[in-house]
């Protein structure tokens, strides 16, 4: 499917905050790599381009491959069910392109586990509620795909 040519931007304000949006090393990224790090998870590459879909946090030994998802870019699952997520502006746009993002996710993610990954997804609104948490699931898979890589504590 085609996307159409990005709409021309409604105001300043809206083209500024749209360029202001990160792929990569945003706070919460951040803040998710430092809490590894403290629990003892070390050994990883972000962003790894050898693999499908480039994830975020990779533990190649462990095969564990992490993947931090803005709820607005991935259409989020929880959040969806709230409101919806696509804006109601130049929808025509907006839908396909979004729309896109999650079949390259899957795309991703298959390839990914026919490699032997173990593939985390943390979802924004997840990780602001319970970082710890997300941080556990990480770790959890850690645990499950290494015998060699035990987080240290």
């Amino acid at each position: 499917m085609r996307i159409p040519a990005a709409p021309v931007a409604i105001s300043t304000a809206v083209s500024r905050a749209m360029k202001a949006n990160r792929a990569k090393g945003t706070k919460p990224e951040a803040k998710l790599l430092r809490m590894l790090w403290a629990a003892g998870a070390r050994g990883y590459r972000k962003h790894d381009a050898r693999l499908p879909g480039k994830p975020d946090v990779a533990y190649n030994k462990a095969k564990v491959a992490v993947f931090f998802h803005g709820c607005f870019w991935h259409l989020c699952p929880l959040c969806s069910t709230k409101r919806d997520l696509i804006p109601s502006l130049n929808r025509s746009y907006w839908e396909p392109k979004l729309r896109r993002n999650v079949e390259r996710f899957h795309r991703d993610r298959r390839a990914l586990v026919a490699l032997g990954y173990h593939v985390v997804v943390i979802w924004g609104c997840q990780f602001e509620k319970a970082p710890g948490r997300q941080v556990e699931r990480v770790l959890a898979a850690l645990r499950r795909n290494s015998v060699n890589h035990t987080p240290r504590r």
